[in-house]
Order: structure tokens, then sequence, then C-alpha cells
């Protein structure tokens, strides 16, 4: 099989909610650390980081890690809009 694009879910897959927050604890960041930055609670941002939350609630805490982590948003959640 020629290597390539992954196909079907493995294409939108992006990152997990526990990758992300190993990459956050491997840069010294916490979930709360994230949640005083947003302004937000640490529940909230642990319902974001692991999608239970709508998307378009959670938004500006997922640009907020993606930019913590300097990673494009869409990288981390492909489900994204631009």
């Amino acid at each position: 099989m020629a290597q390539g694009k992954p196909r079907g879910k493995e294409a939108k897959a992006g990152w997990t909610g526990w990758e992300i927050r190993a990459e956050l604890l491997r840069r010294g960041i916490t979930v709360a650390d994230v949640a005083r930055i947003a302004g937000v609670s640490r529940p909230c941002v642990s319902l974001v980081i692991h999608r239970h939350i709508p998307r378009y609630k959670g938004r500006r805490i997922r640009r907020i890690i993606a930019a913590i982590l300097d990673r494009d948003v869409r990288e981390i959640w492909p489900d994204e809009a631009a």
C-alpha cells in the first residue's frame, strides 16, 4: 500500500485529550494555568481538552491551548473551522 495521507477517521483524528494534557505538562503548564489564562474554570478547560463541550463554546480556549503549545488549532483539533 502506498504511503500517503491517512484516510477516513485517521485523517481527522487530531490529538487526544491525554496527548494535549501530556504536552502541556511536559512544558510545565497545568490545566489550572490554562484556566487562569483563559479566565475560566479548570473543569471547563478539561471539557474542551477532552471534546466534551461543543466546538463553538470552546473555540477561544482551543486557541489559547494551541498558542501555549505553539501549534495550529487545526493540527490539534482538525474539525476547527479556519
